[in-house]
């Protein structure tokens, strides 16, 4: 049933929609909703406005509304709400070098220590001189990591459910540029075979996943596997960072002493 109504970005009006924009009014709420459509209706092949984002006054100037252009094998654009507040930011995880792509003859291009560095009348100076060559020169030579925190990988994902989701995308924005019949074929039948394809990979990922549990591997490695399944990943449960007292502390050694 459509709630739309021009208020929050539709040219249809109904009882239902006027029955929304009483509610809104008598309880003093706001639309964060913009001119972005939120549903596709696949029987008329026409886009439409029923989902809607409502909060109380106070909040509405801290969010953003908008909406994915990807319909994500569904009938319903996917909400994003962005809070636009300048709120600290999330801390990431400590920054390394990678030392296994690391130029080394850049490096020694660039560290070259002179005894000009170490003549001087402080021992300070000449040694954060010093210093401060070195890491220059580290920096240049060395990259290092981004910082942020990996995102879960799925195992089942290969090149062929890659390659199918760019098909896939490149047919839906065909169809939503020019909503023709053929366009609408062509987006359903790659859909289909997407679908097809996803299906597919998991059960044979899951079927060689669980095979490769035998009597023949260690228990460790038997219990790593049963987590994983339930998606607990080594690597996610290190701590690089604490929150304490609104204080961030990411030093290894001072996160075991304040937990303590």
């Amino acid at each position: 049933m459509f709630i739309t109504l021009f208020v929050w970005g539709s040219s249809d009006t109904n009882p239902r929609g006027r029955q929304t924009e009483t509610l809104i009014e008598d309880h003093g709420l706001c639309i964060l909703n913009d001119n972005s459509y939120t549903h596709f209706h696949q029987a008329s092949n026409t886009f439409h406005t029923i989902d809607l984002a409502i909060c109380s006054p106070s909040l509405a100037p801290f969010w953003k509304f908008s909406t994915s252009t990807n319909l994500f094998n569904s009938d319903h654009f996917p909400v994003v709400l962005t809070r636009i507040k300048n709120d600290p930011t999330f801390p990431k995880r400590p920054v390394k070098y990678i030392f296994r792509k690391v130029d080394w003859p850049l490096f020694e291009f660039l560290c070259q220590l002179t005894p000009d560095m170490v003549d001087k009348n402080s021992i300070d100076i000449a040694v954060n001189t010093i210093t401060d060559c070195i890491i220059t020169s580290t920096d240049i030579s060395i990259p290092k990591t981004s910082g942020n925190i990996p995102k879960l990988c799925k195992p089942w994902w290969n090149a062929e459910c890659e390659t199918c989701q760019k098909a896939l995308e490149k047919a839906w924005y065909n169809f939503r540029r020019y909503p023709t019949t053929p366009n609408l074929l062509n987006f359903k039948k790659s859909r289909a075979k997407f679908r097809q394809i996803r299906r597919r990979s998991m059960n044979t990922t899951w079927r060689c996943y669980v095979n490769s549990i035998t009597q023949h591997v260690s228990s460790k490695t038997v219990w790593d596997k049963v987590r994983k399944i339930f998606g607990c990943y080594s690597d996610t449960q290190n701590i690089t960072f604490l929150n304490h007292n609104g204080q961030i502390i990411s030093d290894a050694k001072e996160i075991p002493n304040v937990i303590g």
